[in-house]
């Protein structure tokens, strides 16, 4: 138990260390190009990366690597407005089946 709530918490601290941007703008410069935007989001979704492969290698329990990557689809929409949200592949594929006009 103990082990969980430390690594629950090294988590939570590698996502709010690894979103802090400078606010001077010090990084405009290399974002002003699209090869500089891809550039700054493959290194903020190294973050997820890290954060799972430091969950696979230590978590206690054996865990589900595809409901982590949901949750943080799920997670990553959510913010955006009530109406933004991930489906599951299979769910999405039933939705789609149900809505279908004929």
């Amino acid at each position: 138990m103990f082990r969980k709530t430390i690594l629950f918490v090294l988590a939570i601290l590698l996502l709010c260390g690894g979103t802090c941007v400078p606010a001077d703008g010090a990084t405009a410069d290399k974002t002003d190009t699209a090869e500089g935007r891809a550039d700054k989001t493959y290194d903020q979704l190294k973050l997820l990366l890290d954060i799972l492969a430091y969950t696979q290698q230590n978590y206690v329990d054996e865990i589900d690597t595809q409901k982590l990557i949901y949750s943080a689809a799920s997670g990553m929409l959510r913010p955006l407005d009530p109406f933004s949200q991930f489906m599951e592949p299979r769910i999405f594929n039933e939705m789609k089946i149900e809505t279908e006009g004929k």
